[in-house]
Parts: structure tokens; C-alpha cells; sequence
């Protein structure tokens, strides 16, 4: 299991993710997947565009790997409460994503996590993101937060860290 400051590793031989040191400062990836689920949940799809197309691929990796690690957290919190959940998510995601995407949203929403390989088109990165911080989104409307409350945490969440 990967220590603090460890989101993925890339395994160069398979092209996997499995427990690589962040790219940028150890709070960064986290911080942005904050801000960028900050902006899906309070709809603001040009904040969310803008903060996802700021970033380089190894960037994206670091950010999906925190995004999934928000979504399991969530997922945890919310199965405490009792909420029961479906996979109806996952299925409306795959519909629209190639089959990669689908099995790196099924690896990083996975406990314990598994290997992943990062989608190789942009389009589906950035659906992939989308995905899995709208799953996180849907998981606080189950606890009774409403978006704007769950954006403005986020927020934050994103702000504390990059106060540390």
C-alpha cells in the first residue's frame, strides 16, 4: 500500500498506474480534485474544462487517482449512513466512454485498489474525471448535502490544503 504522498505508480512495462509519487507538490493533485468536483457539483462546466485542460497527462493521472480515492471516501461515508447504492452510475458513464475509461473508473473506484491504465484520448480523460466526480456528487445528494454545500466544502477542502 502506497505511504502519504503516494497517489499511483506507473509500471513502464504495462503502462499501469499502481502507486507512483504525485508530479507536482503531494497536496496538488488532491487540491485540484477538490476544485474540480467542487465545479461539476455546482455545474460550472467551464471551470471544470478550464482546470482539466490546465493539466499534462502524468497531471491527470495524479488527479484521477485522487478523484477515485474522493469517490471510495464518499462511497465509505455513505454506506455508514445506510444509503444503498447501484452501479447505474457506472453503466450511463460506460455508455459514453470507450471501454479503457470504463475499466480504470472500475480500477480506481476499486478496494483495494488495482492496476489501472490511463485512457490514451483526451476526450475520455477528461469524461473519466467527469464521471467520477459526479459519482461523488450523487453519493453527498444521498446524505442529504445538496450541491451547492457539497461545491462549497470542496472548495474548502481544496483551500486548507493549500494553506499546509
Amino acid at each position: 500500500m502506497p505511504g502519504p504522498g503516494a497517489h499511483s505508480r506507473r509500471d513502464p512495462a504495462r503502462g499501469r498506474f499502481l502507486g507512483r509519487k504525485v508530479t507536482r507538490l503531494p497536496w496538488q493533485a488532491p487540491r485540484t480534485a477538490y476544485l474540480f468536483t467542487a465545479a461539476v457539483a455546482a455545474g460550472d462546466k467551464a471551470a471544470a474544462d478550464a482546470l482539466w485542460d490546465g493539466l499534462g497527462d502524468a497531471e491527470q493521472a495524479d488527479v484521477l487517482t485522487a478523484l477515485g480515492a474522493q469517490a471510495k471516501t464518499a462511497t465509505t461515508a455513505t454506506w455508514r449512513t445506510g444509503t444503498a447504492l447501484g452501479d447505474d452510475h457506472a453503466r450511463r458513464f460506460g455508455a459514453e466512454a470507450c471501454e479503457k475509461a470504463l475499466a480504470a473508473m472500475t480500477a480506481l473506484l476499486a478496494d483495494p485498489p488495482v492496476p489501472w491504465e490511463l485512457p490514451q484520448c483526451s476526450h475520455c480523460r477528461k469524461l473519466l474525471a467527469t464521471a467520477i466526480a459526479s459519482f461523488s456528487v450523487l453519493l453527498a445528494r444521498q446524505r442529504g448535502l445538496s450541491a451547492e454545500v457539497f461545491a462549497h466544502s470542496c472548495r474548502e477542502t481544496a483551500a486548507a490544503a493549500a494553506r499546509t
